[in-house]
């Protein structure tokens, strides 16, 4: 009931497409024979126009998150956390399923989409066997400015490309936001009348 992932997609989808078609997939437990017959019926939707997005989290370490193997910090344990992470990462380029599963029965790492990512990892060898990972971002949440939490959640982003990759390094944390003054600007009558309008039709919908 607290599952999230597609709604934090769907902005980045419609800034960057045009007019599409979503078909949401949430994967709960899943075995290794439901993942490749699902990557199968996947693969069948491979029409040169099919986007296919995979979200998840990484790895989330500390007491909140119940998985502490390297101690209850999260921030003394980050050289560690880096090297699980790594070790995952592994065997997404190329995809290995089998690997990605016996790493994760060893670590217990806690990867909330894992069972999706299985399901990618059946599915690429199928769609695109020659396609390259190309790493867009990776970062812990404890990189983040003004962030003072024990606890840890890394965030990875990459993409297949069948073609010539882009070149760059990826991205780590964003940058601290910029700072508001103590006493912004007042609004205009005219803005602030606006505003009201669109709050009231917002409450009479629901």
């Amino acid at each position: 009931d607290r599952e999230h992932a597609v709604e934090i997609e769907l902005p980045f989808l419609q800034e960057r497409l045009d007019s599409f078609c979503l078909v949401p997939i949430l994967a709960g437990n899943t075995s290794p024979a439901l993942q490749k017959s699902l990557a199968g019926k996947l693969a069948a939707l491979d029409d040169g126009r099919t986007l296919f997005v995979f979200s998840t989290d990484f790895t989330h370490y500390g007491a909140g998150y119940g998985y502490v193997p390297y101690g209850p910090s999260a921030r003394q344990a980050r050289e560690k956390i880096q090297s699980l992470n790594s070790r995952a990462l592994a065997f997404f380029s190329p995809p290995d399923a089998e690997g990605f599963r016996k790493f994760l029965d060893e670590t217990s790492d806690s990867i909330c989409g894992q069972e999706g990512l299985k399901v990618m990892m059946e599915l690429l060898p199928r769609i695109a066997p020659k396609a390259r990972a190309v790493p867009l971002a990776r970062y812990t949440s404890t990189d983040l400015p003004g962030n003072p939490s024990e606890d840890s959640v890394t965030y990875v982003a990459m993409a297949y490309v069948r073609g010539k990759a882009p070149q760059g390094a990826p991205l780590g944390a964003p940058p601290p936001p910029p700072v508001c003054p103590p006493q912004p600007a007042p609004l205009s009558a005219d803005l602030g009348a606006r505003l009201v309008r669109v709050a009231r039709a917002a409450l009479l919908t629901e």
